[in-house]
């Protein structure tokens, strides 16, 4: 990312009005005029292709001109931008004339292609200026509405998206594959401009080289209605992602609570299936933003993912659960919600404690085991029961042979306790298993301490 930042740098240096002027004047193909190439030549021989030349130049400069006007664009980045067309155009038109008979229509396609590119592109830019100022809803969709009747595409993927207008992060210099609308949902242009780009047919869920969720903004709360009521009525895979990013971005206001409300009241379910293994919980405390002032609302949002369901017991790919991010995240270790966080996190609603310390809980019978108070009741009644035994046997004890029977029933009884260990979460019966094992090693017990007062009386 370093070296990405510093080489973009280097393309914005000023130049002289003499230079900057010689820019303006240069093409990303080439000009008929002064064809000197065999590929220009050939284009230039028939009419078809040098109208498409003249095509892709002229959308070439349009969008340049705009780029000029309204976004600042530095002549240094220009110049090279042009040099990258001007290299990846010739060498598509030299690979077209080795397809020999085919060569039109190779160059055919080529231009097209080339010529929506720079439509596309020329969209995102109107899309990105069409409303005054960050989060502003006086918005201006002319010049948009013009392109699109020329025949750009709201879904179309658009190149040379300048790092210096966060639309998505990383982003880098002539790096293509992203959808048109993002400029305008992407830079803070409010939600006029997100209705905007519905209403022109915006597929959210699209593919592209970046995904969705890499947005550099935050969406507001009426922003977020806007997304989910479409994604839901849609049903493209656009939600998840940005309030994935949402979360791990920060919770820094009371607003953003109702958007951890809203999103699960209109999706339901805040751990969706993915090759991502970071829970809605884990993205909310691995959070390199959060400031002490937005401890409370994190704390809030918590409680109602952890309410609906949220996964406490998955670990990401360090290993780590969200217990473990809870007590290295040193924003909430100083807050007062820390303790509260952690119990909830261990024992959910349940008041009842098991026999063992759950924050050392080691299998997935044992985690619900802390959040389920008849468990952890069961749980205490195995271990008096245990106890009991042993305190019985240390009393009764006279020789060696008696020691080592204990040793042996000892083994017995540790096999007997941690039989819930055996159980697994994928179960559909998990807590009936785990509850049997529970009832099983206890009636053992008492089975147990009848037959030695038995054996003794």
């Amino acid at each position: 990312m370093i070296y990405k930042a510093l080489l973009f740098c280097s393309l914005c240096l000023w130049l002289s009005p003499a230079e900057a002027v010689m820019i303006k004047n240069l093409q990303p193909t080439f000009d008929c005029a002064t064809a000197k190439y065999d590929d220009e030549k050939f284009v230039c021989a028939d009419d078809d292709l040098a109208k498409l030349n003249e095509e892709s130049n002229k959308w070439y400069q349009k969008q340049a001109d705009y780029r000029e006007k309204h976004l600042n664009n530095l002549p240094g980045f220009e110049r090279d931008y042009v040099k990258q067309h001007q290299s990846k155009n010739t060498v598509q038109r030299l690979r077209c004339l080795q397809k020999g008979e085919q060569a039109k229509e190779c160059l055919t396609e080529f231009y097209k292609k080339n010529i929506q590119s720079l439509k596309d592109t020329l969209l995102g830019f109107s899309l990105m200026m069409s409303c005054s100022g960050e989060g502003s809803e006086q918005c201006d969709f002319t010049l948009s509405d013009r392109l699109l009747a020329t025949g750009a595409d709201i879904n179309g993927y658009i190149d040379n998206v300048p790092s210096k207008y966060c639309i998505i992060s990383p982003v880098f210099p002539f790096m293509d594959g992203v959808p048109a609308y993002y400029m305008a949902i992407g830079n803070q242009t409010g939600s006029k401009a997100l209705k905007y780009v519905l209403s022109k047919g915006a597929k959210l869920g699209m593919p592209g080289k970046f995904s969705a969720s890499e947005f550099c903004r935050d969406f507001n709360l009426d922003e977020m209605k806007i997304l989910l009521a479409h994604d839901v009525k849609t049903g493209e895979s656009f939600s998840p992602p940005i309030f994935y990013k949402f979360l791990a971005e920060g919770i820094d206001s009371s607003d953003k609570v109702e958007i951890v409300k809203l999103f699960i009241q209109e999706i339901g379910e805040v751990d969706p299936v993915s090759s991502d293994p970071r829970t809605s919980l884990i993205m909310l405390l691995d959070n390199q933003k959060m400031r002490p002032e937005t401890a409370e609302y994190a704390w809030k949002a918590a409680q109602e993912l952890i309410a609906h369901g949220a996964n406490v017991w998955q670990a990401d790919k360090t290993g780590r659960n969200v217990l473990g991010y809870l007590e290295q995240n040193e924003v909430m270790k100083n807050s007062p919600y820390f303790e509260s966080f952690r119990n909830l996190i261990l024992y959910g609603e349940a008041t009842v404690r098991p026999g063992f310390d759950c924050a050392k809980a080691e299998t997935d019978a044992e985690r619900l085991t802390c959040r389920d108070n008849e468990l952890a009741q069961l749980d205490q009644e195995v271990n008096v029961w245990s106890q009991k035994i042993a305190n019985y046997r240390t009393e009764q004890l006279t020789s060696a042979a008696e020691v080592g029977n204990q040793q042996s029933d000892d083994a017995r009884l540790v096999e007997y306790y941690y039989q819930r260990s055996g159980c697994s979460r994928s179960q559909k019966d998990f807590r009936d298993c785990v509850k049997k094992s529970y009832e099983q090693s206890l009636q053992y017990l008492k089975d147990k301490m009848q037959n030695l007062k038995a054996k003794n009386s």
